[in-house]
């Protein structure tokens, strides 16, 4: 599942970034200056983004199975003026929207809803994804678990929220693959519904075999990244290794070249901040890599 403490990418270019603050508990359930602060730490690497901060929070429960990194990770989003509150809601909305829309789609589509049922619980679902989602305007706190729970269990029963609470617990996969469903239609290669399940099982096999265990020791910021980002290009290997059994060579090919840009592009973007830290070291408390969304 995504990790608790999550931006949703507002983003103006292709990069979004997840800035790690790892040093004297710096995290991102502080006041929105602290947001602001590691903005301004980034602005000298040409390569990232001018941008505020919007922060989506995970349910209790997430927060409890990745609490250290939870607390440490976020993602840039578009630039926005602080005081422009409409604008602000507005996309947000937008973005649970589309979120929703396209994850969770996947995550219940061999759920029987009904029509009234499908458009009450995706209704519920992007209303606890902006609740879940800190602004200048809001908390982010979202919903309590347990309301949202009966509340999903009242549109679709209390059997289908069991399969649907478990289905959840792998998000974090369905929105890998939503991405790259999206990438194989634009090539023309889309997925079947045989070939998206088989990948879907893959990816939940290999994040089981890496875990989601957080580095040893008291490591710094740069270390912290150099780990995690050592775990999402295994994450791409094992995949990649497994994927040859479900997808076609040409779709295999396509998931290859994404999954070398995106390697590339984090290689790429933690030798910028290296740089920047050598010139200042004091930009060395806030070091980024790019989200996998």
């Amino acid at each position: 599942m995504r990790r608790a403490t999550i931006f949703l990418g507002l983003t103006c270019t292709a990069i979004a970034l997840v800035i790690v603050a790892v040093v004297h508990g710096i995290g991102f359930d502080q006041p929105a200056s602290n947001s602001e602060q590691a903005h301004g730490q980034l602005e000298d690497a040409s390569e990232l983004s001018k941008s505020s901060f919007v922060v989506r929070h995970g349910s209790d429960s997430e927060q409890k199975r990745s609490n250290q990194e939870d607390s440490q990770n976020s993602t840039p989003s578009r630039k926005f003026r602080p005081e422009d509150e409409a604008t602000t809601r507005r996309e947000v909305k937008e973005l649970a929207t589309r979120y929703v829309q396209d994850v969770y789609s996947l995550l219940i589509r061999d759920f029987d809803l009904t029509s009234s049922q499908n458009d009450a619980l995706m209704s519920l679902l992007i209303e606890g994804e902006i609740a879940a989602t800190r602004t200048f305007y809001s908390s982010g706190e979202g919903m309590d678990e347990l309301e949202r729970s009966n509340r999903i269990a009242a549109i679709i029963g209390e059997q289908e929220l069991q399969e649907f609470l478990a289905l959840e617990r792998s998000r974090e996969e369905y929105e890998e693959i939503a991405k790259v469903q999206s990438m194989l239609k634009k090539r023309d290669t889309p997925l079947t519904d045989a070939q998206l399940d088989g990948l879907l099982e893959k990816m939940v096999e290999v994040r089981q075999q890496l875990g989601r265990n957080q580095p040893a020791g008291d490591i710094s910021p740069v270390e912290f990244v150099e780990y995690r980002i050592d775990q999402e290009d295994e994450f791409d290997r094992l995949v990649l290794e497994l994927a040859p059994s479900v997808l076609s060579a040409t779709q295999v090919d396509y998931l290859f070249e994404l999954y070398q840009a995106q390697s590339y592009q984090r290689a790429h973007i933690l030798e910028v901040q290296k740089r920047a830290i050598s010139r200042d070291p004091t930009k060395s408390k806030y070091v980024g890599y790019p989200s996998r969304n």
